[in-house]
């Protein structure tokens, strides 16, 4: 914008992605069992997208997707490495989101 006033925007909120940070080690599996996003203000729906892989200079693999159900979204990958896609839709503001692993052992 240009010119130099103030102004507002209107309308409702489209959809949004966010990546989370890459987790995991080269030395242990862990598996997934559960991500709960932390909300500010909660979306209409959201879902997640599971990535993994068991060597760091491998691709991330795209698994299932998941539909948040009760703030939640449960299901189980146990790989070396995991990234986690995060799809919102309609207005929202997230502040954070807990993870539950379960370690898997040494390879």
């Amino acid at each position: 914008n240009d010119s130099h006033k103030l102004q507002t925007l209107t309308g409702t909120g489209d959809t949004m992605t966010i990546y989370s940070h890459i987790i995991g080690n080269d030395d242990h599996y862990s598996t997934i069992q559960r991500v709960r996003p932390r909300y500010n203000d909660g979306p209409t729906s959201a879902s997640l997208t599971n990535y993994y892989k068991d060597e760091s200079e491998d691709g991330f693999t795209e698994d299932f997707t998941v539909a948040q159900s009760d703030g939640k979204f449960d299901f189980l990958r146990s790989s070396k490495w995991h990234k986690l896609r995060f799809t919102f839709t309609g207005e929202t503001v997230v502040a954070g989101y807990s993870l539950f692993l379960k370690s898997g052992g040494r390879e």
